[in-house]
């Protein structure tokens, strides 16, 4: 028992002077019940309320979906009644929160907000929206939360530790590009007659992406500034983008420099009856991951390949089609991880990670609170966020009247970057290399030269210097016995372990409560050299749920003792 204290003793000292990043804020209930045929609830704008989970308390509908805070049940007035588990930010609620319900001309919306106050679930608010609005389609109404009655509410805060995940940064790159002085033979997305389509000109000039000097530059760049993967626009099999992407990844073997997907739509996708349309997105995802999903350029996490997935095609079927899609590959045998384009609660906890393509503008304040909120999302669900930045945006070359922020001579990068670095997610997602059409280049161009990628270098040395890395790169293995990484962390329902023995040794993998009890017993055997991975299921050595609190394991040899601490969120 006193190997046990001593150990915790140690551990103790390490959880105090580990960083972690402690957000607090309000856990709140949000239940709307409604008989219309479709209803939305708009949150206070640039309030970051993260919806972390959702259940039909009452449904009497056939064809009832939610997505984020809407309710849609077409050509039908049943009963539905929804529960949103939610958690407010403690940051910036100085004022009065406005929710805005809207909904359909047909039956009425009753919405519940309750929060708990001294240990006891408390109805904060409740609003009606019956009828209709003449002259308003969306019936529009109005209703306030008082700032008081939130700030009453118990305070909740989470402390949240890094993830023990390499931190990686992403960038979305265009090889839709092609020339008549390039393989393509042609002008392909840029126009000649509209400023070549493109808000800025490219140094390269207005190059081909088929062009092997093109590629290799890229790669270049690449590398000398910190950008680890490529994503590279994906639009169905056989399409110009798939065809880029063969010979990418076969230039990217001589750079240190991965390639990724964008699973954009394609004329197959949107053609396809409903009935047929997951079948063709299942071929697609198939194709992908036959073809790519095993090259040595193509990036993985714990050995899978990782596929973005766009919001576009994420839209063409619901969330139970993807569910099925997802589960149907699997079943074929494929590993693959899907990083979403969404925040909805239903695809966040279908997928393996989320993401946004483009936040386009928010403060530093903001896009702060709004990273810390997913970042919430992501532990609840044990996904992986990625945060995503832009240099600006200005597409106002090839839309009308277009969108526009400003780059501010780089400020407005360089504070994302500083946001990054305050808040620690563990990919970074960089909107983008090269798509010229809109503007949020990185690329160098004869108006700002290397600029964007100069302030790209600097941020991920800042955001570097934040993340401390508890996993080894791919140069190459430990060479002594250590924990390569543990994730989740926090973790609610199961977390991994994964070690490396450098010689054969008598290895133990015990954990403890914080108070020095040892909770379970993972390994005690006999091992070779190599490296192992331990699942554990949150369950004491008599299959209890552990509860929430923090833990530590205990990793034992013959001749070393090695410590790590990890979160359960229940």
């Amino acid at each position: 028992m006193k190997k046990s204290i001593f150990i915790v003793s140690v551990l103790l000292l390490n959880f105090v002077t580990t960083e972690a990043i402690e957000i607090t804020g309000y856990q709140l209930d949000i239940t709307i019940t409604t008989t219309s045929d479709w209803c939305n609830l708009a949150p206070p704008e640039n309030i970051p309320l993260s919806i972390l989970d959702h259940e039909f308390v009452e449904n009497n509908s056939p064809n009832a979906q939610v997505w984020m805070f809407q309710i849609v049940q077409s050509g039908n007035t049943f009963l539905i009644k929804v529960k949103f588990k939610t958690f407010l930010l403690n940051e910036g609620l100085n004022s009065d929160l406005t929710f805005v319900s809207t909904k359909g001309d047909w039956g009425d919306v009753t919405i519940k907000i309750e929060g708990m106050k001294n240990g006891s679930l408390t109805t904060v608010r409740e609003f009606e929206n019956h009828g209709y609005i003449s002259g308003d389609p969306t019936n529009r109404r109005e209703f306030s939360v008082p700032i008081n009655d939130i700030l009453d509410l118990d305070l909740k805060s989470y402390q949240l530790e890094e993830q023990n995940i390499e931190p990686t940064v992403f960038t979305f790159y265009y090889p839709w590009y092609g020339s008549p002085t390039g393989p393509n033979g042609a002008w392909f997305h840029w126009d000649p007659n509209n400023h070549y389509a493109s808000t800025h000109e490219p140094l390269l000039g207005y190059y081909d992406s088929g062009s092997l000097e093109t590629q290799q530059q890229h790669f270049a760049w690449a590398r000398d500034y910190g950008v680890d993967v490529l994503i590279s626009s994906w639009w169905g099999i056989g399409s110009y983008e798939d065809k880029r992407l063969v010979e990418l990844l076969s230039e990217a073997l001589n750079y240190p420099v991965k390639l990724s997907v964008y699973f954009e739509t394609n004329g197959e996708i949107e053609n396809a009856s409903e009935t047929l349309r997951p079948l063709v997105i299942k071929k697609h995802l198939r194709y992908i991951l036959n073809n790519y999903g095993d090259h040595p350029s193509f990036f993985k996490f714990e050995d899978k390949p990782v596929i973005f997935l766009y919001g576009l095609p994420l839209t063409r079927i619901p969330a139970d089609k993807w569910q099925q899609v997802v589960t149907d590959l699997r079943n074929e045998g494929f590993e693959f991880f899907i990083s979403v384009d969404s925040f909805g609660a239903d695809y966040v906890k279908i997928f393996d990670g989320f993401h946004t393509y483009n936040p386009l503008y928010h403060t530093q304040d903001q896009l702060r609170s709004i990273f810390k909120a997913n970042l919430i999302t992501s532990f609840y669900h044990q996904k992986i966020y990625a945060a995503t930045i832009l240099p600006g945006y200005d597409d106002t070359v090839i839309r009308t009247p277009g969108i526009q922020v400003s780059r501010e001579n780089g400020a407005f990068y360089e504070g994302q970057w500083q946001v990054l670095a305050e808040t620690k997610p563990a990919w970074v997602l960089i909107t983008s290399w090269n798509e010229w059409h809109e503007g949020s280049d990185i690329e160098p161009s004869v108006e700002y030269g290397t600029q964007y990628l100069e302030l790209t270098k600097q941020g991920r040395s800042l955001w570097d210097s934040t993340n401390v890395k508890a996993v080894e790169t791919e140069k190459g293995l430990p060479n002594d016995f250590r924990f390569i990484s543990v994730y989740p962390n926090p973790f609610n329902s199961s977390v991994q372990f994964k070690f490396y023995l450098p010689h054969s040794d008598h290895v133990q993998l015990e954990i403890f409560g914080i108070l020095g009890r040892k909770i379970n017993s993972l390994l005690d055997d006999n091992l070779s050299a190599g490296e192992y991975k331990i699942q554990w299921d949150g369950r004491s050595t008599n299959k209890k749920d552990i509860s929430s609190g923090v833990y530590f394991f205990c990793l034992k040899s013959s001749s070393n003792i090695k410590v790590s601490k990890v979160i359960c969120l229940r």
